[in-house]
């Protein structure tokens, strides 16, 4: 089947018995000897039939992108598969409770707190896009512990710098004050007292980003 498309004044006929959208992915295949249809898998290997029919191996480096750790077909995943099946286990009913899973999470989350001492809580995601919204979440609300964190110290300080001109140990002098106006980005900053709203305006702003 053809398909004239226009080049300029002319025409020319294009070839759409070709499966353009896979040609650079097949070429790389090709390249890498990766253009065969694989039968069979155990371990870390695949195999298949050659030109002759004969059987041959290949060691899998990539593994399914980290999603067959274990290999191919390991022999613990499939006696677990098969028992699922032996007892018609439902494969999906999202409208349920899944006390395995649940299991799973609270397993998973015991032994890396034991490991890191520091408290998680497991999701078991099924897609690549929910595992990245899942960590950009989590990047989110370490980024705003931390902040409260800052702002925690900085408001203490605050307190501790009030304190000490009340008792009359300390006074901002000028050049101090110059350099939390460069430091905030802020045009003036007269006296302490300017520098506390400032410092407070600046991370009411941080907060909303």
């Amino acid at each position: 089947m053809s398909h004239p498309e226009e080049t300029g004044a002319g025409t020319r006929e294009r070839d759409y018995s070709v499966d353009w959208t896979q040609l650079g992915r097949d070429r790389l295949l090709a390249l890498a000897g990766l253009d065969v249809q694989f039968v069979g898998a155990e371990g870390d290997y695949v195999y298949w039939h050659d030109e002759r029919g004969e059987r041959r191996r290949a060691l899998d480096l990539v593994g399914g992108a980290g999603a067959l750790l274990l290999g191919h077909n390991h022999p613990e995943m499939v006696g677990a598969a098969l028992r699922h099946f032996h007892d018609r286990r439902p494969l999906l009913v999202q409208g349920s409770r899944r006390k395995l899973a649940e299991e799973l999470k609270s397993a998973l989350a015991e032994r890396i707190g034991r490991e890191t001492k520091r408290e998680y809580e497991v999701l078991l995601l099924s897609t690549g896009t929910e595992a990245i919204e899942a960590a950009l979440k989590h990047a989110r609300l370490e980024f705003l512990e931390r902040q409260k964190a800052v702002h925690v110290r900085v408001l203490s300080k605050l307190r501790q710098w009030k304190r000490r001109i009340q008792q009359g140990t300390w006074a901002p002098d000028t050049a101090f004050l110059r350099e939390c106006e460069r430091t905030l980005r802020v045009p003036r900053i007269d006296d302490f007292e300017a520098l506390w709203h400032a410092v407070v305006a600046k991370n009411a702003t941080a907060d909303t980003r």
